[in-house]
């Protein structure tokens, strides 16, 4: 049953927020040493793969590859400021 509610988009509302849509791959903690060497490895050769370029092309994503302590740093920073965000706008404490 849908539920029928007035509300304006956040910037018609004079709230100018941006949210980006992001994908990542995680991986357990406990994985280290040639585990993580080679799960890195696989994701670095992936994203650098015509196949992959083609797919970000055809699908109009913009290619943002981060390597895993830089995208580690991002979400942090992201989580936080996502946070703070939704924070200033009541919908989270």
């Amino acid at each position: 049953m849908p539920i029928d509610i007035e509300a304006k988009p956040l910037k018609a509302q004079g709230l100018d927020i941006e949210l980006i849509n992001w994908r990542g791959i995680f991986a357990p903690p406990r994985v280290e040493g040639a585990d993580l060497d080679a799960l890195k490895a696989a994701v670095d050769n992936t994203v650098k793969s015509q196949q992959w370029k083609d797919i970000v092309k055809a699908r109009g994503w913009t290619d943002y590859y981060a390597p895993s302590d830089e995208f580690k740093g991002f979400i942090a920073s992201e989580t936080e400021r996502v946070r703070t965000i939704l924070t200033s706008i009541g919908l989270a404490n």
